[in-house]
């Protein structure tokens, strides 16, 4: 059986729980495709689009809730794709990734960006790159250690990856 919860009126439709999870979860299949899970936000002909917000919760006096974006295993594992939206006659989106601020002397939040293992084969790489340009000025690419007021800044470091028996 399945349901469906809809509005075509243009009215909102607001899933809510008290304390309780909400839990939006497709079809599972075990000889075929199974069923996706498409979160849309509405066009517009001429106005801007309408947004996409997924927030985890906060908290008071705990830790706040974490968001997890992940891809599904398989014999092959899934993609992530994480793209800005193209532009029609104006500037490209753009991505930004910021790490949490903390406060008084705790450390802020990391971001580590890490190629993927592999046990027998050769790992994944990591490729940062400018975006190209066909009458213009290619754009930039800028890895830099962090600023400090009072004390030592941030370093940068580069290195090539190790190896136990190989060159």
């Amino acid at each position: 059986g399945s349901s469906e919860l809809t509005s075509v009126s243009g009215d909102s439709v607001k899933i809510a729980s008290g304390a309780g999870t909400v839990s939006i979860i497709s079809g599972h299949n075990n000889e075929g495709h199974a069923g996706n899970v498409v979160l849309s936000a509405g066009h517009s002909a001429s106005g801007d689009g309408a947004g996409v917000a997924v927030t985890a919760g906060s908290a008071a006096d705990s830790m706040g809730g974490d968001l997890l974006l992940s891809s599904g295993a398989g014999a092959a594992g899934g993609n992530v794709a994480i793209s800005a939206g193209a532009a029609t006659t104006g500037a490209g989106g753009s991505i930004d990734i910021n790490a949490g601020v903390a406060t008084g002397a705790e450390q802020g939040g990391s971001i580590n960006i890490v190629g993927g293992v592999s046990p027998d084969g050769v790992g994944g790489g990591v490729l940062m790159t400018g975006g190209d340009s066909v009458s213009a000025m290619g754009g930039a690419s800028s890895v830099m250690g962090g600023s400090s007021v009072q004390g030592a800044g941030g370093s940068l470091e580069l290195s090539g990856g190790s190896s136990v028996e190989g060159s």
